[in-house]
């Protein structure tokens, strides 16, 4: 019984595995067509990047839920490579970093008449993670947009790569 359990299990994993790789050769093909132009693609890639780096975890993920029901012409699969990438877990963690450029943004004369009280001192931690965070964001939506754009202008013209049928050499 364990036996036929387990080659069960086996035979649905590599249906499901097949299944994922025709997916993903349809999505190649769909990103090499010329009605997916790269201007498109990391268009869709910067909007998925711009929207990962809200610090609120539901409310990014519903920001992007919106933007891939209102806006259809926006490329789906780029838009939530983009979220995957830039997950929850890569944002928080440079969330300290997000801080420390805001303090060393901020002119020391504000940082230093900031009211002693706890309200105060929240007030300018969020103030120091909201600018630091946007500045990261900033950065990183422009250099994917670079990235996703040069890769597809290769991509497309490098059809071998997106058909594994490279040619070796030697």
């Amino acid at each position: 019984m364990v036996l036929q359990s387990d080659r069960n299990i086996t035979v649905l994993a590599r249906k499901a595995a097949a299944t994922v790789r025709c997916q993903l050769r349809r999505e190649m093909q769909e990103l090499r067509s010329p009605a997916a132009s790269p201007t498109r693609l990391a268009t869709a890639f910067a909007i998925g990047t711009l929207l990962s780096f809200i610090p609120l975890p539901l409310l990014d993920s519903l920001l992007v839920s919106l933007v891939l029901v209102k806006f259809r012409q926006v490329n789906k699969a780029t838009l939530l490579a983009a979220r995957l990438v830039w997950n929850d877990l890569v944002i928080l963690s440079i969330a300290r970093t997000s801080y420390r450029l805001g303090v060393s943004m901020l002119p020391t004369s504000m940082i230093s008449s900031a009211d002693p009280a706890p309200a105060g001192k929240l007030i300018m931690l969020a103030l120091n993670f909201a600018i630091g965070n946007q500045l990261i964001a900033i950065a990183a939506t422009t250099g994917c947009y670079v990235i996703v754009w040069l890769g597809v202008l290769i991509v497309k013209r490098q059809p071998a790569l997106v058909s594994g049928q490279m040619s070796v050499s030697e």
